[in-house]
């Protein structure tokens, strides 16, 4: 029978709310508590039939998750005994069927978010001890996203399974198609090559690291705000002159109310700031998106970003 404390990655050292918390899962039904686990989730990898790489991944993405639960609950400024206080009802939690069908979700294939509302209100709903003030599953959940990606990136039973689907769904949504014989891998490498140091061509560079400039080290995401009013007419704004010229020459197709304009503005900047990558991440029910900018607002620098992250993540 395998160590699955072992298999885990669950020891003595650190992580004490996980091992409180999944080490009796090792000797319980396991099979069972794995099938509601994933669900559905992990018929999307064909052909991994095997129940000891399921409860292998089962035990790695739940002791992720009580991790961060557990680091939560210490950034709550709580000491170690007042963490131990939520052993049993994250044992109960972690049983309830509803939470397992949620964590299991991570791992089909294109997740990038887990329903954090619903971890929030089965808490609640379950009346278990009360979480400290400000405790952010939203957090949780991103984190958990990222962590199970990682777990998968790092099998050696689904990495290959996982590759073989974005290729498949890089050919379905490419119209041109991709060759049978093409190559993610030298396609990413040459995604970091092309893209991977920041451009300092116009500077004199002679003296500095310039091959250890990387762009994702020092890119800091540009913020947003929603538009609420659209004004189709006023989205390519014009210099006063210019739009004169077309003014007295009637080119314009349509007036800009200016009043409008201005009130469109001020509502506009009434609207939160939100990071771009933010935005990104929460946009994905879309299968397209439209960043717009200033000419050097970063918009180039935003797309190498993404996919230097994506290049470093994914495969």
């Amino acid at each position: 029978m395998l160590d699955w404390l072992a298999a885990w990655g669950i020891s003595s050292a650190g992580g004490y709310l996980a091992k409180e918390v999944i080490g009796p899962l090792a000797k319980e039904a396991l099979e069972d508590y794995t099938k509601e686990f994933f669900k559905e989730s992990i018929k999307e990898y064909t052909g991994l039939s095997d129940q000891n790489i399921h409860k292998k991944l089962f035990g790695k993405a739940l002791k992720e998750f009580v991790a961060l639960v557990q680091e939560e609950l210490e950034d709550a400024d709580l000491s170690k005994q007042d963490v131990k206080q939520y052993t049993k009802p994250l044992k109960q939690y972690i049983k309830n069927q509803s939470i397992k069908a949620i964590l299991g979700s991570a791992f089909k294939y294109g997740c990038k978010r887990i329903d954090t509302e619903k971890l929030d209100k089965t808490w609640i709903k379950l009346d278990l001890f009360p979480l400290p003030e400000g405790f952010d599953w939203h957090y949780i959940g991103k984190r958990y996203v990222k962590e199970v990606k990682t777990i998968i990136k790092e099998s050696d039973d689904l990495r290959p399974i996982r590759d073989s689907q974005t290729l498949e769904a890089i050919a379905e949504n490419t119209k041109a198609g991709i060759t049978p014989d093409f190559d993610l891998r030298e396609y990413q490498e040459a995604l970091l090559e092309s893209y991977g140091n920041v451009k300092l061509d116009s500077l004199d560079t002679s003296g500095c690291a310039y091959n250890e400039l990387k762009l994702w080290k020092i890119f800091i995401p540009q913020n947003v705000r929603e538009v609420h009013d659209l004004m189709p007419e006023a989205i390519h704004e014009l210099p006063k002159d210019y739009y004169q010229k077309l003014r007295e020459s009637g080119q314009l197709a349509q007036e800009i109310d200016q009043e409008e304009l201005q009130r469109a503005k001020e509502r506009y900047y009434q609207q939160p700031i939100k990071s771009v990558l933010d935005v990104i991440e929460d946009s994905q029910g879309y299968r397209y998106l439209v960043v717009l900018g200033d000419p050097g607002s970063g918009k180039s620098t935003l797309l190498q970003y993404l996919a230097l992250e994506w290049v470093r993540s994914d495969l």
